[in-house]
């Protein structure tokens, strides 16, 4: 699997008929593993800035009958209008809004970046086009601008009709937009999302508490989600003490022999 954590929490909380929105579209794994898991019934809304990228979205969905995939050519943020975006070379799908820099400013173009003006929208917008009541999960992939797509969705967050949303949480890239991960965190919760690490294998994910910083070898990817939506989902976990675990070890052997 490719981002392990995150596929296997798109496998665990989308069922049939749920709406997704992919915000950061990148190639298409997320929203082509949405589609799936939502079935023909569901709606799956993908944001990607990035022509080449869209285009290669499009023709996924195409080619596995995924009528209900939609894909906008668009940068999520703040703000509807434009915006300057950047794209790496021909042979890295990586790329994302570049900082600081405005419309009217010059264009870098060379062998390893092309920038160029984007279509700009906020969340509530896209969300309100799209006439999507309620979202199950919202995932968002933009090196560092997440912050600036949450507050375009600040009507969304308020009203809760988000359910879960998987968050990159790129440290640096963070820096590079003006902000932290305090400053990203402390905004979901303030709209009642909790930040959560994920777990590899599906399980109930962990609660990071406000004042626990996260420190990450590499970047990665963090669930914001409400407590109760948590329990919906995982509605039990086992506790179990390690005397139990040792007691339920095979006895070691007193011959020499392996266990």
């Amino acid at each position: 699997m490719y981002e392990h954590e995150t596929s296997q929490l798109f496998l665990k909380v989308l069922r049939p008929g749920d709406a997704v929105i992919d915000v950061g579209g990148n190639a298409g794994y997320f929203t082509m593993l949405a589609a799936t898991a939502t079935g023909p019934g569901g709606r799956v809304v993908t944001a990607e800035a990035n022509p080449k990228l869209a285009a290669m979205i499009r023709e996924a969905a195409r080619m596995n009958e995924a009528d209900h995939v939609r894909v906008h050519e668009v940068a999520i943020t703040e703000h509807a209008g434009s915006i300057v975006f950047g794209s790496n070379g021909d042979h890295d799908s990586n790329g994302g809004v570049v900082a600081g820099k405005k419309p009217g400013d010059p264009l870098l173009s060379d062998a390893t970046v092309t920038q160029f003006i984007a279509r700009a929208e906020t969340l509530d917008n896209l969300t309100e086009q799209e006439g999507l009541e309620r979202i199950r999960l919202l995932k968002i992939d933009t090196e560092g601008h997440e912050l600036h797509v949450l507050r375009g969705a600040e009507k969304l967050l308020a009203a809760g009709r988000i359910d879960f949303i998987v968050c990159e949480m790129n440290l640096p890239g963070l820096t590079q937009n003006g902000t932290n991960q305090n400053e990203l965190r402390g905004f979901a919760l303030n709209h009642g999302y909790h930040t959560f690490r994920l777990d590899p294998d599906g399980r109930l994910p962990s609660l990071v508490p406000p004042g626990t910083t996260l420190q990450q070898p590499y970047t990665c990817n963090v669930l914001l989600t409400r407590i109760d939506q948590v329990s919906e989902v995982w509605p039990f976990v086992v506790n179990t003490p390690a005397a139990v675990r040792i007691l339920s070890q095979p006895p070691a052997a007193t011959d020499g022999s392996p266990p």
